[in-house]
């Protein structure tokens, strides 16, 4: 299945439990309201800090929402670790190379930089392959837990 039809469960089981409409989530998370919807009707994936401030609010793992895991709950850090951090804090012992990430994950080496220059946050499907790569959690990859 798509991640996205996953995310859109994630969001309409939320919605049902909490008896609450998309454009409340969307505002009650700081998510876009017009987003939330095409999150919801699988019309667009949502960005990797999008889904991390929705998962936030919703009080579940990224792993959950993207289909990874059936448990919803996650063991949160004390402090968020920073995404590069725990990268090279994975890739060293493993002595995995910047350019076999690249490969890995269908890139070319500068998207992997940018991520490095913390330009940026990898897109959705680089992180499943990341946490697939390096035996993870993709809450763990984005320092949400200390749990790998």
């Amino acid at each position: 299945m798509e991640t996205s039809y996953y995310i859109s469960v994630a969001i309409k089981k939320y919605l049902d439990e909490h008896g609450m409409k998309s454009y409340k989530l969307a505002e009650a998370s700081g998510c876009n309201k017009t987003a939330v919807n095409n999150w919801l009707y699988q019309r667009q994936m949502p960005s990797s800090k999008a889904l991390v401030k929705l998962a936030d609010y919703m009080n579940v793992s990224l792993d959950y929402m993207l289909g990874l895991k059936s448990e919803k709950s996650i063991i949160r850090s004390g402090s968020k670790e920073k995404f590069i951090k725990r990268i090279s804090f994975l890739q060293l012992p493993e002595g995995i190379t910047s350019y076999r990430i690249a490969k890995e994950c269908g890139m070319g080496t500068s998207a992997v930089s940018k991520w490095k220059d913390m330009k940026r946050l990898p897109k959705i499907e680089a992180l499943i392959k990341l946490s697939e790569l390096f035996d993870c959690s993709v809450d763990f990859l984005l320092g949400r837990t200390n749990v790998p």
